[in-house]
Formats: structure tokens, C-alpha cells, sequence
């Protein structure tokens, strides 16, 4: 790491956490006006769609005060999520990262894993000063425990899951009781009237999203598996075009090359907000095309038709999805699917006698054709 990098890193790290106390301080009185309040230290994706499921059933089906005061990273989309959610909540900013020169960067990163403790052990504390002497404080893995001890397991529970799937079956079963997201109205309107347009345009009567992920910039340890490559579906858009789709696209797709695929539409090319434009974008379509991965999680509600390609790992499925699983060549030798249920069900790390294949282009707009006919 830098000196450069460390200098910059310390700025940001000092201004957001005096920026955090001072919005903490600015709503004491909304943190004392709540029964109960969940403290999220760390604001990833995935995590923060199931934090916000878990506090919408809460406050929902269980009328329970809730206040959910989550550390996030301002480059991602918890802003609009949780407003589209609509809980109560608090955000306090934890970081800011981007991809810069092909680098995942993160500015404000609290590099060693004691101070990071120690961090949040200072919110925690100042939380525990401000709110009322009867209010419950929890971390979020608190409430996650809370809620599997409750909810699961549950009719998306599988034989000898393990139990990083628990959270996600209990995300499923609950979001059978609470309203879907939806979008903010006045983003909504904004976005929807575009697409409109392009419809009544270019005569599309449907509209369809894929997903694409692709962490290429960030050294997650887990990423690599589950990437797909955006070449691979430029068949499927075609035939969605021809089909009469208007197809939407989101996801990790500043590695590719979008110039040279027609008929697509991203949020930079409808000139909106890019994280509002992926909550519509998972919420308002006839078709949603996915793979494993958090805004997979973001169409868990949606009542139309749902599909994931390219999904890896065996046994991580997704709430009402046909799945079609990346191919396993074990020492030269392709595995079918029962023998992957069989040796690496819900296995994320396979070791160097594995290879993961990527699905062809004919084997997803086959697997798409035969789910939509």
C-alpha cells in the first residue's frame, strides 16, 4: 500500500467518522423514539437485502419498532434500496470505492481488523449513550440469529444445507409475508417514461432484464467462480429482441465492450441513476435473466418469470428460479448434474482438480427459449 494511498485512506477515514457522529447526534431523537434498533456494521449488498427483508417483516407482520442503523459504502446501492424498502433507518458512511486504472479501490478502509473492532465498538457505545434505557440494541448478527432460530428451517430449506444458506432461505421464506420492493415513485416515473417510450419507438410489447456479474477489479476470494461473460448472451439478446423484449441490462459491465452489441439499454445509455435503475430494473420486468449473486436477491418478489444462468455454486437457488448450473469437469471428466448434487452440493471453493465451464451461447438461449415458450 502506498504512502500516497495511506495518506488519502486517513482523510476519508477521519472525515466519515465525524461525519457519522454528527448524523448520529443530528437524530438522537428519532433513535429514541424506537423500541428496538439493529446496528449493521458493514453495509455489502447481499447483506443489506437481507438485513432490510428481516426489519420489513418485523415492522410489517410482527409490528415491532424497529431502527435499522447500518456503516455503508456511499458508492453502492444501499441509499436508494433501503428507501425502496422503506424501514426505518440511518446510514452512516463507512467508505467510498471505485474501480480506478482496473483496480477495486476503497478509500476510508480501516485496513487493520482490531481497529475496524474497535471502530464499530465506538458507534455501538455512543448508540448505547443516546437511545432510551428500554430500547433493545442488536447487531445484525444478532438478528440473524434471532430470526433463523425462529424461521428456519422453512419450506425452502434443503437436505444438509449449511448454514451460510440459512439466511437466505429465512430472506425467502419471509418476503412471502411483506409487501415487494418497489422504487422510490418519483425515481420510478422518471425511468418508466423512458422506457415507455423506447416501447411505443422501437414496438416492443415486453421487457426483460439480465444480470451480469463480473468482479474482475475486486479480489473477493469467491468472485472468480461465479463471473459469466456478457459475449456468451449476445445470441440470447438477439432472440429477446426478436421476441419483442425491450432488454435491460445491469450489473459489472464497465469490462466490456457495450458499443458493439444493439439493443441493449443500461443506465448510462437512459442517462439515470444507476442504482435506481437497477432496483426497476429487478422489480418492473416481465422476464428477469440472472445468475448467482446479490441483485439476484434484488427479484426474489417479482411474480413474473425468473431464470438464472451461468449459476455456481450447486444448491445455492434462488426463491421461484429455474437454474441452470455452470458445467464441472472433474480430471477430464464432465460431471453431470446429479453427480454435482452428489460431490460438491453447495461447495463455493473447489480445489485444482475442478474445472467450472462457463455455459455456450446456444446452451442459455436454449435454456431461456424452452422456460419462456
Amino acid at each position: 500500500m502506498t504512502k500516497i494511498y495511506r495518506f488519502i485512506n486517513f482523510f476519508f477515514k477521519l472525515f466519515f467518522f465525524i461525519y457519522s457522529i454528527l448524523i448520529l447526534i443530528k437524530n438522537i431523537k428519532k433513535i429514541r423514539s424506537y423500541k428496538n434498533i439493529i446496528y449493521q456494521k458493514a453495509g455489502g449488498f447481499g447483506h443489506t437485502i437481507i438485513t432490510a427483508n428481516y426489519i420489513k417483516y418485523l415492522t410489517q407482520i410482527e409490528k415491532s419498532s424497529v431502527l435499522l442503523i447500518q456503516q455503508f459504502d456511499i458508492s453502492r446501492h444501499n441509499k436508494y434500496l433501503l428507501k425502496s424498502i422503506n424501514i426505518p433507518h440511518l446510514t452512516l458512511i463507512r467508505s467510498f470505492s471505485d474501480v480506478f486504472f482496473n483496480k477495486y479501490i476503497v478509500f476510508g478502509k480501516q485496513e487493520d481488523k482490531n481497529i475496524f473492532s474497535h471502530y464499530n465498538k465506538t458507534f455501538i457505545k455512543l448508540i448505547l449513550l443516546i437511545k432510551k434505557k428500554d430500547t433493545k440494541l442488536k447487531t445484525e448478527q444478532e438478528l440473524y440469529s434471532e430470526i433463523i432460530n425462529k424461521h428456519y428451517p422453512n419450506k425452502y430449506s434443503q437436505k444438509n444445507e449449511p448454514k451460510h444458506r440459512h439466511k437466505s432461505c429465512c430472506l425467502y421464506y419471509l418476503s412471502d409475508f411483506t409487501e415487494p420492493l418497489k422504487l422510490v415513485n418519483y425515481l420510478k416515473i422518471k425511468i418508466e417514461s423512458k422506457i415507455n417510450y423506447l416501447k411505443k419507438e422501437l414496438n416492443k410489447e415486453k421487457l426483460v432484464t439480465i444480470y451480469i456479474r463480473y468482479r474482475k477489479a475486486n479480489d473477493n476470494f469467491f468472485n472468480q467462480p461465479r463471473n459469466n461473460n456478457l459475449d456468451d448472451y449476445i445470441k440470447l439478446i438477439n432472440f429477446l429482441n426478436e421476441q419483442n423484449y425491450l432488454v435491460l441490462l445491469i450489473g459489472d459491465l464497465t469490462h466490456f465492450d457495450l458499443e458493439k452489441i444493439k439493443n441493449i439499454y443500461t443506465a448510462k445509455i437512459l442517462k439515470v441513476n444507476k442504482d435506481s435503475f437497477d432496483i426497476f430494473s429487478t422489480t418492473e420486468v416481465d422476464l428477469f435473466i440472472g445468475t448467482e449473486g446479490g441483485a439476484q436477491n434484488l427479484a426474489v418478489q417479482l411474480n413474473t418469470k425468473k431464470l438464472s444462468v451461468n449459476h455456481f455454486p450447486y444448491g445455492h437457488k434462488t426463491k421461484n428460479t429455474e437454474i441452470l448450473y455452470k458445467k464441472i469437469v472433474y480430471k477430464g471428466n464432465l460431471l453431470s448434474e446429479d453427480d454435482c448434487v452428489s460431490k460438491i452440493n453447495f461447495e463455493r471453493y473447489l480445489d485444482n482438480n475442478y474445472i467450472i465451464k462457463d455455459n455456450t451461447p446456444n446452451e442459455i438461449l436454449n435454456f431461456v427459449k424452452k422456460n419462456i415458450s
